[in-house]
């Protein structure tokens, strides 16, 4: 059972104290940041209905003890200023009898907690922002915010509660006429499907999605469908018949930081390289390189390779280093050359229209960068 199911049993918003254990003298900021975020949102708390009647000098007092602690953090910290940004939005939302002015704060805090992989963290933020909302919430918030919650519960690996969150949303999309929402809710069911193990009934649940997404115009849901098809059947060991999806995911989302997804990733990995361990950092410089391959950067893809070749010898992790040898042997000639066979382990060409289009595809991007 994770820390997201058992703190609601106990002291509201514990799972934020926990960062106050194990920490070392190096990581001292980050108990000082989950103090604050559990005082914040013990004031975010008093925005419930249950504290209709609460007293404004109770608040008051409340408030300027949680801006103080707010204050002691490094300004400079990302995090710090979605803090401060709550408690602010808390007191606006207080003052003016207005819980929608907390909201906003309340989603960003938990975005930026999910992509920073705090997913028990942000599901509490989110069970909060549905707490306090209560019936004043928007009908579009409520959907938004159940969907991203069963987004949270899926990465946990909490399917059921995944599930129900999603038809939640779901239903509730469908009774507001928000068609967009419902294709989003059923593309995060089927995900569920695949990660519960179920690729057959995930796989022609997103072909039966795709269809709906098609008639009704919305793009993004055509993306997204697209790019879930492509793990799908990634997973299912059907790499060639993925790639063409995930080359139409590609071309349909609209904003960069959706297309250019291999940067976005990259960047975040670079900025953990110092705590992965070796297994793991050698994992992620082979496959990066290999994706600098895939778009002709070829002088790139061999330094990083070379680089994961260091630090798989002097970790003694063998099947790696022999892995990234007959890698290296073939590295241009597997990604340029699609008549010629490549080395022992590199990934096989396939033969296919759909393939060779995307290849073509791949191409043309690369000499416009």
């Amino acid at each position: 059972m994770t820390d997201s199911v058992v703190q609601h049993a106990g002291l509201p918003h514990a799972v934020f104290l926990h960062r106050l254990a194990g920490e070392s003298p190096s990581s001292t900021l980050e108990p000082r940041l989950g103090r604050a975020a559990f005082v914040a949102l013990r004031l975010v708390d008093l925005l419930g209905p249950e504290y209709t009647t609460l007293h404004p000098d109770a608040f008051h007092y409340q408030y300027v003890a949680t801006a103080r602690c707010c204050r002691d953090l490094p300004p400079g910290a990302t995090e710090t200023s979605h803090l401060v940004g709550l408690v602010h939005g808390t007191h606006d939302a207080f003052e003016q009898g207005s819980v929608g002015l907390v909201l906003p704060a309340l989603f960003a805090y938990a975005h930026y907690l999910e992509d920073e992989m705090r997913l028990e963290e942000a599901l509490d933020v989110l069970d909060t922002l549905l707490q306090v909302g209560g019936e004043k919430m928007p009908p579009t918030d409520v959907v938004g915010a159940r969907l991203r919650r069963a987004r949270v519960y899926r990465k946990l690996n909490e399917f059921d509660a995944a599930e129900e969150s999603y038809a939640e949303g779901g239903a509730l999309a469908a009774t507001i006429g928000d068609t967009h929402s419902e294709l989003l809710s059923r593309i995060g069911r089927a995900d569920t499907m695949r990660g519960r193990g179920n690729l057959v009934e995930a796989e022609s649940s997103l072909r039966d999605i795709l269809v709906d997404a098609e008639r009704l115009q919305d793009r993004e849901a055509r993306a997204r469908a697209h790019q879930v098809i492509a793990v799908v059947l990634s997973t299912r060991g059907q790499p060639a018949e993925a790639i063409p999806h995930e080359w139409r995911a590609f071309q349909l989302y609209d904003d960069e930081l959706s297309r250019i997804g291999f940067e976005r990733w990259r960047e975040q990995c670079d900025a953990r390289r110092e705590s992965m361990p070796p297994n793991v950092l050698v994992d992620y410089t082979l496959k990066a390189g290999i994706g600098r391959a895939r778009f002709g950067q070829f002088d790139r893809a061999e330094r990083l390779l070379a680089s994961a070749l260091r630090i798989a010898d002097e970790a003694g992790l063998h099947e790696f280093t022999f892995r990234i040898e007959r890698i290296q042997a073939g590295l241009r000639d597997s990604c340029q050359s699609p008549n010629e066979r490549p080395a022992e382990a590199a990934e096989p060409v396939v033969q296919s229209e759909a393939v060779r289009e995307v290849s073509a595809g791949l191409a043309h991007l690369a000499g416009a960068t």
